[in-house]
């Protein structure tokens, strides 16, 4: 095991943090940036929140528990 993930079908749709994870661990706001600096730039911090919110919230097979 080398820890690579190589995504074979529907990459387009897929989500790939590529930053370092720090130590401790990822945090949301951690995420937010990353979502925000990658997938929206000109939009504020509680816009790029509620944006990876429902992005994740979309990709989810059933109601979250």
């Amino acid at each position: 095991m080398n820890n690579d993930v190589e995504i074979v079908r529907n990459a387009d749709s897929c989500l790939v943090f590529t930053d370092p994870l720090p130590p401790h661990g990822l945090t949301w706001r951690q995420m937010v940036a990353w979502w925000q600096k990658n997938h929206q730039p000109d939009a504020d911090g509680k816009t790029a929140a509620d944006g990876l919110y429902r992005r994740l919230y979309r990709s989810l097979d059933s109601k979250p528990e």
